[in-house]
Formats: structure tokens, sequence, C-alpha cells
């Protein structure tokens, strides 16, 4: 048991023991056979820093500017769903995270936490849009998140099916019931698809199947540069 974290690792390993398997496989899992998993991880791990020697410079720092951004340091909280699996203050401890250490956090379609609250906080916000097949719902969340000040809308284009993610088949994955996409219009049909699960299924995915459009294109983005003047990643 590890008593004083001290790096990234070290921290990993305290979370992945405070959460119960299915969850973990859930927020380390990729698809398939986890193979572009490895090779994102391969390619972070040849990424270095050029040292610049003998320059005389007795401070240091990391800030920079994201876009029109600033930035502590050159990282943002990516987006990713549903942190109330993890804590039950959900997103709200991620942002004050993200405050606290002055980086940007991405605010996922599917948090757990509506963008309005996770705004509250006061953190550096951006938007992360899954375009969906309810139109309507895809200019309401556009217009929520520049209300709230997020800063940028961040398109995910390459998700236009949810991937079969083995380790969540083989758990039967379903979201706890407390747990759901506080973002999305109320639906019953995919509240029930996101709570029930069976061997071999999982209920994100199914939920995500039938609730995202799988034909996104430069049309798609160009209605989207129409509904905001904020800038488009």
């Amino acid at each position: 048991m590890i008593s004083t974290p001290v790096n990234l690792a070290d921290y990993s390993e305290l979370a992945r023991l405070a959460v119960c398997d299915s969850i973990w496989d859930f927020l380390c899992g990729g698809s398939g056979e986890e193979i572009t998993l490895r090779a994102n991880r391969t390619a972070l791990d040849r990424v270095s820093l050029l040292p610049r020697v003998l320059t005389g410079l007795t401070e240091h720092s990391t800030a920079c500017t994201w876009f029109t951004h600033a930035s502590a340091m050159p990282v943002a909280i990516a987006p990713m769903a549903y942190h109330k699996l993890f804590n039950p203050q959900g997103e709200l401890a991620t942002a004050r995270a993200a405050k606290v250490s002055s980086v940007p956090l991405i605010v996922s379609t599917l948090s757990s936490v509506s963008i309005e609250e996770i705004a509250a906080v006061g953190a550096d916000l951006w938007f992360q849009l899954y375009w969906l097949k309810d139109q309507a719902q895809v200019r309401s969340l556009v217009q929520r998140a520049e209300d709230a000040g997020c800063k940028s809308i961040m398109v995910t284009a390459d998700v236009p099916l949810m991937a079969r993610r083995n380790r969540d088949l083989r758990n039967g994955f379903v979201l706890p019931v407390d747990v759901h996409a506080a973002n999305l219009t109320p639906s019953a049909h995919l509240h029930a698809v996101s709570h029930t699960g069976s061997a071999a299924t999982s209920a994100v995915e199914q939920h995500t199947r039938e609730a995202f459009l799988a034909g996104l294109s430069w049309r798609h983005i160009e209605q989207l540069r129409a509904m905001t003047t904020l800038p488009i990643i």
C-alpha cells in the first residue's frame, strides 16, 4: 500500500484501489484489443523535454497560452464522462482541482453535473460537444456552454459510433442509478438504457449509439460555426 504518493503512477494506484473493477475498467479501458491505447501511451512516452543549459536563468515557468487562453502549464483536463462514478461530487471536485491548478477543464457532454453548476466553481472551462441526433439539443448545449462562460467548443469528431470496449462488454457495464448525463434532456427510454444491462453488453455503448449522430461531416461544423462565436476546436 502506498502511504505517500509522489507521482501520477502512485495516485493512479490509489485510485484503482478506491473503486470497483468495472468502474476502473470503464475509466482506463480502450476499444477492441486496446492496441491504440498502448500506442498512445508509447507515443507520449517518446515526448521528451529539451533542456537549455548555460542560460543563466534562475526562475522558471511552465505557463503557456492555449489558443488565446492562459494556462499554468501545457496541460488541460480532458473531457471524461460521469465523474460521479469516481467521486460523489463529480465534476465539481474536478473543477475545483482545475481552478487551484490554473489549467482548463474540458466539460464533457456526458458530465454527471450540469454545465451551469460546474461553471459556478469558477474554473477555466471549455465544452466538449458530441453531436447528437437531436439538433435542438445540440443548439441548446452550445448556447448553455456559451452562457456559462465556456471559452471554446471542442467537437469530438472520431466517435461516429461508440467503439466496442471489451472490458465493458465483459463486465456488462451499467451506470449506477444516481449517475446520469446531467446536460441532456431527460428521456425515459435513454435513461433506462443507461441503467439497464446484461451480460456481454455495455449500457453506455447502447446509450451513445441511440443518442449520437453517426454521419458527422464538415457541414455540421459549418452549422456549429453559425451557432456560436466561440473558438471551435
